[in-house]
Order: structure tokens, then C-alpha cells, then sequence
């Protein structure tokens, strides 16, 4: 979506006037930014200045283990894959001729009558490949050299560290590592793949690192993408581009409104198998495919 150039520094004085207003808990930056290192060394001095003692950093790149929300009240996060310099602009421009503006189909118009089925068939997943591939290409590499062109001040200030190796596969990405702390993004068709064929994967990483989803490179109409399929699988930080008012807002408001307002929602207890192990290790992981019986509750 075409939008208006605006600074760096007013955008992140804005986020520092306002980020505490609704709700102390913590608010995480999410910059994708085509950097090179001297540009770096400025953004982290324009990040410093602004934020100063709100800046959350981590003591160690060996992170075991991420702070809860309530400890990392009135603090700001950054997060960001290792940056790559000068990042070739006529890939996306080849990207918007090849491929045409997606429409809203019609269970997203909005999100159906009721919850829709998470087993449904992607039927444009072929035309979605294509942006799938240069934008992966463009944003993930986790590579020596990117490592060595990172301005040492930029790279304190990445508290959640994101981004995979090239040539590893989906169900590789979300093996769990009990040594580091990690960000991974999916796209929304690479997203569902996952979802159907390893749905168990998805909840145990979700357990300890972080799964961010964003949608498709071809909703170029701000059609809205439904967050709760994500959610349902554990997911913590799932883009919500809400363009226009309806019940798509209203689900999306109500489902944050039933946990106070406060920016964020607490998993359920079955979505942590490590609270309730009694031993079955991963039988005990909550499996969004499988059939539960319905309880009713009578007041």
C-alpha cells in the first residue's frame, strides 16, 4: 500500500509521546529496514536519544529465555533481522507487473458468518509462490558477511532478533532450540502450509519463541487478513490491517477488550503442555486439528 513518506524521528518521537497511554505493558518495534552501516550508527543514535531508559536490551545473544510482558512493563523493544545493505528495488517492481491486485474472497468479506474452517484449501497459493520467493529472498539471510556490515550500536539495540538461514526448510525452522531465544516470520500461504501438515510444530515453538505472521505479498487491495487462524496456533504477533469498520474490527476489538484492553492476550493454559506435562512429553501438546468435545456450562 502506496503511503506518504514521513521521518524516521517523528515517527519513533510519536511512539514514545503515546506508547504507555492505553496500557504500561511493553510495545515492540518491528523495523524492516535496507540499511547500510553508517545509516545504521545514525537510526541507533536517533533510537537512544528518543527512548533513553525505556529501551529494553538483552543482556546476552545467548537468550534462554524471553521476559514475560508484566516484567517488561513501560519498556520499548526493538525488533529486526540482521539488516541487508542496498537491497535491489526492481525486484519488487517486477514483482507488482507479474502478478495482479488480489480481491477478497468471499469468506473474508468479513471473515464469514462465523468463524471460518482453518482447514480450507488456499486457492491462489501459486500466485502468492512468486512474491513468497523474491520477498524471502530479500529479507531473510542470516549470512557471515550481513553479520559483519552491522554498526555494533544497531546491533545492541535488537532486543528480538529475527530472520532463518536460507535452504531451511519450513518444519526445520521451527525445531525448538533450548539455547537461544528466537523471532521467526511467516508469511500468511507459507503459514497455513505449515498449519496443515505440522500444526503440533507450530505450538511447541510458539511455547518459548516467538512466530510473527504477516499477510501475503499480494493483498495489494488492504484486504484484511484473519488473524485468528494464527492465533489458534499459538502465534503471538499476527498483523491485523484493518482498513475499513465491521465485524471484522468487532472480533478483533472484542478479543483483546476480554483481556482488559491492555494490548494483549494471555494463552490459554492447553496451549502450554509444560504447565500440565504429567509425563507424556509431546502427547500432551495442544493440536488445533484434532476434534474436542464441547462443553456447555449452565448458569
Amino acid at each position: 500500500t502506496m503511503t506518504t513518506p514521513v521521518k524516521f524521528i517523528k515517527c519513533i518521537q510519536s511512539i514514545k509521546d503515546h506508547a504507555f497511554t492505553a496500557s504500561e505493558y511493553p510495545v515492540i518495534i518491528t523495523l524492516e529496514d535496507h540499511l547500510n552501516t553508517e545509516l545504521q550508527a545514525k537510526v541507533a543514535k536517533m533510537i537512544t536519544e528518543t527512548f533513553g531508559e525505556m529501551l529494553f536490551y538483552q543482556d546476552s545473544e545467548d537468550c534462554k529465555n524471553f521476559p514475560s510482558p508484566d516484567f517488561l512493563k513501560r519498556r520499548i523493544i526493538i525488533s529486526t533481522k540482521p539488516p541487508k545493505e542496498y537491497l535491489e528495488r526492481k525486484d519488487s517492481a517486477q514483482l507488482d507487473s507479474e502478478h495482479k491486485v488480489e480481491t477478497k474472497p468471499p469468506e473474508e468479506e468479513p471473515w464469514g458468518d462465523e468463524i471460518p474452517d482453518f482447514d480450507d484449501v488456499e486457492n491462489d497459493e501459486k500466485i502468492a509462490h512468486g512474491a513468497e520467493s523474491i520477498e524471502e529472498d530479500l529479507n531473510d539471510n542470516n549470512g557471515v558477511q550481513q553479520e559483519e556490515t552491522e554498526a555494533p550500536e544497531y546491533k545492541r539495540l535488537i532486543a528480538i532478533r529475527a530472520g532463518k538461514p536460507k535452504g531451511v526448510s519450513l518444519k526445520d525452522i521451527l525445531r525448538v532450540d533450548s539455547e537461544h531465544v528466537k523471532r521467526v516470520s511467516l508469511s500468511e500461504p507459507k503459514f497455513k502450509k505449515l498449519a496443515k501438515l505440522h500444526p503440533d510444530l507450530i505450538v511447541r515453538f510458539t511455547e518459548k519463541d516467538l512466530l510473527r505472521i504477516y499477510p501475503k505479498g499480494t493483498r495489494l487491495d488492504s484486504s484484511n487478513y484473519n488473524p485468528f487462524r494464527a492465533w489458534t496456533h499459538g502465534a503471538q504477533m499476527v498483523a491485523i490491517n484493518m482498513q475499513g469498520y465491521g465485524r471484522h474490527l468487532w472480533l478483533a476489538h472484542g478479543f483483546f477488550r476480554a483481556n482488559g484492553g491492555c494490548g494483549y492476550v494471555k494463552k490459554p493454559t492447553f496451549f502450554l503442555s509444560s504447565a500440565n506435562d504429567n509425563g507424556g512429553g509431546d502427547q500432551n501438546i495442544f493440536n488445533p486439528k484434532k476434534s474436542w468435545p464441547v462443553k456447555r456450562t449452565l448458569k
